[in-house]
């Protein structure tokens, strides 16, 4: 008799473990799911921050822009604006640009005789 209630009892006990188990499970797939979820999220938040921290910087920029164009203030001594820099920096490089071309096509055109003078003092 004590066996029995024994081993009824242990049957009912094993039934609710496999229960709660399976419960268990679950909620530990919806946990881990959820903190995908989360994760994401943050990433997404993180991002988007960022976007809203750069583009707050290119509108203050802007901002400080019409001051310039506007003579409400001056960039520094040399350039009244943003604009009047890079304008700068593009004749520069426009310059620098043409000046590399034309010592290209020097270098192109000797490179035929100065090929023939090593070969005289290789031989």
């Amino acid at each position: 008799e004590f066996e029995e209630k024994y081993l009824e009892k242990k049957n009912i006990y094993s039934n609710q473990r496999v229960g709660y188990d399976s419960e268990l499970q679950k909620l530990e797939q919806q946990v881990d799911s959820m903190k995908k979820v989360c994760n994401n999220l943050e990433t997404r938040y993180s991002r988007m921050q960022s976007e809203i921290d750069v583009n707050m910087i290119r509108l203050e920029k802007v901002k400080q822009e019409e001051k310039y164009q506007n003579g409400q203030d001056v960039l520094d001594k040399q350039f009244k604006c943003y604009r009047d820099l890079y304008d700068s920096e593009i004749s520069k490089l426009l310059h620098l640009s043409k000046s590399l071309r034309n010592e290209q096509e020097k270098i192109r055109k000797g490179h035929k005789e100065n090929i023939e003078q090593k070969d005289y003092f290789i031989y």
